[in-house]
């Protein structure tokens, strides 16, 4: 008996087991992978051509919404881990936006420790696998901080499963960063509650790691909660966890400071203002989504119809987790209900488009407060059924009651406009809420409605994520073979003229290099360069228009040529004599450009500038040449012509053979960055910020071996 009521106190994780199993039961039954790989071949080319003869139409797809883990960071995570299994440090991408910071970009998450993991080879298998561990490790977490309230066994499991199961974790599952940003709230919870010198420690191991995960912030709303709760909870200790923060601090240093940089130097504050798009914050209407998920229909089904975009505004936590949250407010009366209670009710305030929302901070996306409300709501869930099972009142009732009328008022909402997606979505929510009704009945059937809740939060999953066959992740292609030939005899950049082809950082995966990039940060120099190419005019003015996204497509423009662009994909012809077709491969054509320059090459004068809009004036000058003309801000240099061959070019150095007769100004057309340094012969010389955006230095008469770095590149 004893042994037995000893495992029974591990119940909760028996349900955590079985969401996990019921979810992940492609990645373990049939060897799919959680990655939106369907999307890589079933969207872009030239992967739909490879697949054109058994899927003339194109391959299915399942969810379009989340394409961004392939676009985004599943690339540069693989990236970083490459560099650094080849004992270097990954400050650099040079595979997008000819040339980006890549430690600096937080969503790399190049030092977070279940990177471990990698130290197997199979990528995309240890990738899934970090997926898998989010729900294991919030799950658990979870189950430790509300088994130390000693809250019945029943309730910890509804709030470990509403917790895991929440829109905020099924909107961000494959991403590998948010959900892993946020899963360690409940144990830095804990080790407030908890605090001596081993939780102490834990305090800041799990304070980084959420730090390093990869979503700076989704940890600053993780950062705020917890010193607020430290304030709430244990004033008395705040200098104790000053001192943790502060070691914390130092600890992420060589992380948040070249981070810090990187935002100085890019566009975040240039570009479109985000605020008035219609997503920003969560609209009134979409509250219905925390009874009925499916209201406004789901993208995974292709009838979802509401506000842009489900996944920013999707904060269910089931029907039974609902009803018990609520229970919770209304009925229980103890400090923590009333924190976690009031705590949602602002998060909610802040989401909503409410004058309260207003002190948001323009770069941080409102509706990421859903994180935070999940858990709130996870919180009361638990404490709520734990005030069912230890005290049963008639007056509860009432709760499950209402639930259920409002399911119902939706219902007729929907009937009454006529919206058939919302009327089909709404049976299951009213069948929920009416079951867990029934249930309500007597205490002993608390079980079913953890079965209930499992089945509910289950499914939800399983509708939205997506499952993929693992050789559909970046596959090989003839163009993508072409390409990768050409690579071992030139240095080059290529670039598409239609966004079905070669998304933004798609060629990192291939380490092909594009102008174009796809990143909420970019470099500001870099922006404005393309946004002045783009519009056909010495145009730098914000905002830019990328959003997030530059492709650069003006191939007529003669600052084309000076981005290194050699090879043009396109679907459609290209008519123009300096673009020859010397590849295709189905849809997908590529010309070639024959008046391109190379990434590294001298030139015949240097013209010194006045400033930032003096510069671009020059180099959209009738005269400009780029081949034989170079821009410096404030500088004049002498420059003759000379020779220069790249002989080394990998992440984190270029490394250059110059020869010349007198003194010459180099020009290199990788982006300028203020952490990159140059040698020539070993001895340091400038880099002068050059034609805009990129480098250039002046190299003696003779021959000489410049070497261009960034900090110091080996571990």
């Amino acid at each position: 008996m004893p042994r037995l009521k000893k495992f029974f106190k591990f119940f909760p994780l028996i349900f955590l087991v079985a969401f996990v199993i019921i979810v992940f039961r492609q990645f373990f039954f049939s060897g799919q992978l959680p990655i939106p790989a369907d999307t890589i071949v079933g969207l872009y080319h030239p992967w739909r051509d490879a697949l054109a003869g058994q899927y003339p139409n194109g391959l299915p797809f399942k969810n379009f919404l989340i394409t961004d883990p392939v676009r985004q960071t599943y690339p540069w995570r693989q990236l970083a881990m490459s560099v650094l299994k080849s004992g270097q440090v990954p400050w650099w991408n040079p595979y997008s936006f000819s040339g980006a910071p890549l430690l600096a970009n937080l969503q790399s998450a190049v030092f977070y420790p279940l990177n471990l993991l990698y130290i197997f080879d199979n990528f995309p298998l240890v990738w899934s696998w970090q997926i898998v561990f989010q729900v294991i490790l919030g799950g658990l977490f979870m189950w430790l901080y509300l088994r130390h309230f000693r809250l019945h066994l029943f309730a910890q499991a509804l709030g470990v499963l509403t917790w895991v199961g929440s829109g905020f974790w099924l909107s961000w599952l494959e991403w590998n960063t948010l959900v892993q940003a946020v899963l360690w709230l409940p144990l830095l919870l804990l080790c407030v509650e908890k605090l001596n010198f081993k939780y102490g420690l834990i305090f800041v191991f799990a304070l980084t790691a959420s730090f390093l995960a990869g979503h700076l912030q989704t940890f600053a709303y993780v950062f705020s909660v917890v010193s607020l709760y430290i304030m709430v909870r244990r004033p008395r200790l705040i200098a104790r966890f000053l001192l943790l923060y502060l070691l914390f601090f130092a600890i992420t240093a060589p992380v948040w400071w070249p981070a810090f940089g990187f935002i100085q130097q890019s566009a975040r504050s240039a570009d479109q203002s985000a605020v008035g798009r219609v997503d920003w914050f969560l609209p009134w209407q979409n509250l219905a989504q925390f009874v009925a998920p499916d209201f406004f229909g789901n993208p995974a089904t292709l009838n979802y119809f509401g506000v842009w975009n489900y996944q920013e505004f999707i904060g269910y936590t089931g029907i039974a987790g609902l009803v018990f949250s609520l229970l919770a407010v209304f009925f229980r009366r103890d400090k923590k209900t009333l924190f976690w209670g009031t705590l949602a009710v602002l998060c909610l305030a802040l989401a909503l488009p409410t004058p309260l929302a207003k002190i948001m901070p323009q770069p941080a996306q409102p509706t990421r407060l859903l994180s935070i409300i999940d858990f709130c709501l996870a919180m009361l869930a638990a404490l709520g059924l734990d005030l069912y099972l230890h005290r049963s009142r008639r007056i509860f009732w009432l709760v499950p009651i209402t639930v259920l009328m409002i399911v119902l008022v939706l219902f007729v909402v929907a009937a009454k406009l006529s919206l058939a997606v919302s009327l089909h979505n709404l049976y299951l929510p009213i069948a929920l809420a009416a079951m867990t009704l029934v249930l309500f009945i007597n205490r002993k059937l608390a079980i079913l409605i953890l079965l209930l809740a499992l089945f509910d939060l289950s499914r939800f999953f399983i509708k939205f994520e997506s499952f993929s066959n693992p050789t559909w992740l970046f596959p090989q292609t003839k163009v993508v073979s072409f390409l990768q030939d050409q690579t071992r005899k030139d240095t080059f950049r290529i670039a598409a003229t239609d966004d079905r082809i070669f998304p933004p950082n798609f060629s990192v995966d291939y380490k092909l290099q594009m102008v174009s990039g796809y990143d909420p940060l970019y470099l500001l120099r870099y922006g404005e360069f393309v946004a002045a190419m783009e519009r056909g005019k010495p145009d730098i003015s914000a905002p830019l228009g990328f959003n997030r996204i530059i492709t650069p497509k003006n191939y007529r423009s003669k600052l084309f040529n000076l981005l290194n662009v050699k090879y043009l994909l396109s679907l459609d012809p290209v008519a123009d004599p300096q673009y020859q077709l010397v590849f295709q491969e189905r849809e997908t054509k590529v010309y070639e450009n024959k008046a391109v320059l190379p990434r590294a090459f001298f030139v015949a004068q240097v013209v010194s500038s006045s400033g930032e809009q003096d510069t671009i004036n020059r180099m959209f000058a009738a005269d400009f040449d780029p081949a034989n003309t170079a821009v410096v801000q404030n500088q004049s240099f002498f420059s003759h012509p000379g020779q220069a061959q790249i002989k080394i070019y990998n992440e984190n150095s270029v490394v250059v053979e110059t020869s010349n007769t007198d003194a010459g100004f180099l020009v290199l057309t990788d982006n300028f960055y203020p952490g990159w340094q140059a040698t020539i012969d070993g001895q340091k010389t400038t880099i002068y910020l050059t034609d805009f955006a990129f480098r250039g230095v002046v190299v003696p008469a003779g021959q000489h071996v410049v070497r261009f770095y960034l900090y110091n590149s080996v571990l």
